[in-house]
């Protein structure tokens, strides 16, 4: 949605757009399994909805900045090998 403007479920062409998702503190929570932690954002969250059906993408701003270390339990996933071409 946030290249095509169209819902990738419905196929939706009134797409609204969030710039910033936050709470009044600047304050992102996560959860993991061992529960919540809040880390101050670097970048907001902005959001594409499908006015049609609901259908919502979030994308971090700044996602870079993101200090995944500091987070228990989040990783950085790298891409998933392919199997050898038989």
């Amino acid at each position: 949605m946030r290249q095509t403007h169209q819902c990738p479920k419905c196929q939706g062409a009134e797409i609204f757009y969030i710039p910033a998702l936050r709470d009044n503190q600047d304050r992102l929570a996560i959860h993991v399994e061992q529960g919540w932690v809040e880390k101050t954002i670097h970048g907001a969250l902005e959001a594409y909805v499908c006015g049609a059906c609901g259908f919502t993408e979030l994308y971090a701003v700044d996602a870079a900045r993101i200090p995944i270390e500091q987070i228990p339990g989040a990783r950085r996933l790298g891409p998933v090998p392919k199997p050898p071409y038989r």
